[in-house]
């Protein structure tokens, strides 16, 4: 797959008020003791979105810790939160979403290294 390819299948976070919907309706569905828990969940959209950003920018390394990161979180809250059903469906889509965009960015990565092997072993 090229590099313009890949880029082109970016993880959209724009829909990032659509993370802050499901947080907003968890949270009015939450009993009260469960309430402060969802600073891990905005935290979690927080940390794609700068994941994103890094990704945009072509620093793929960096973005790609923060993408593992934020799913990270995201499963986390899966299990530790019942949720409704759409926002359990939403959080699955979009923790597949952002693992495909992990394996590709891991590919593209072992790619570079072999090249970069290659050109200084030619050195």
């Amino acid at each position: 797959m090229s590099q313009e390819n890949s880029e082109n299948q970016i993880v959209n976070i724009d829909d990032e008020n659509a993370a802050n919907q499901v947080v907003q309706s968890e949270q009015t569905s939450a009993p009260q003791n469960q309430e402060d828990n969802f600073d891990n969940l905005q935290k979690a959209v927080q940390i794609l979105a700068q994941a994103k950003q890094l990704d945009e920018l072509k620093r793929y390394d960096k973005a790609l810790t923060l993408y593992r990161q934020g799913v990270d979180m995201l499963l986390e809250e899966m299990i530790v939160r019942q949720g409704t059903e759409q926002s359990r469906s939403y959080l699955r889509d979009k923790c597949n979403d952002f693992m495909n965009r992990i394996d590709q960015l891991k590919m593209m990565l072992q790619n570079q290294r072999a090249e970069n092997k290659e050109n200084e072993a030619k050195i």
